[in-house]
């Protein structure tokens, strides 16, 4: 069975991408119980840096602490 982190893993990553003016990475933590999305993007000839998502595992609970995609991980999460 595949276990809290693995699912947290697995549906974070479909939010590290390539988009039409820039990218997004993800990282983790060394213990993987905090995700991150940073995405960088070229807009009017300026480059703009933030985070588009931050997740955390705190006592086997997932913690969404910042989500501004148009498709919500919650949403990702309960598929």
């Amino acid at each position: 069975m595949e276990t809290l982190r693995e699912k947290i893993a697995s549906a974070v990553s479909g939010y590290a991408v390539k988009g039409l003016n820039g990218f997004s990475l993800l990282t983790t933590d060394s213990e993987q119980q905090t995700w991150v999305v940073a995405s960088i993007a070229e807009v009017k000839g300026r480059r703009i840096a933030g985070i588009s998502l931050l997740v955390r595992l705190v006592d086997d609970k997932i913690v969404i602490e910042h989500d501004i995609n148009d498709k919500p991980l919650v949403d990702a999460l309960m598929q």
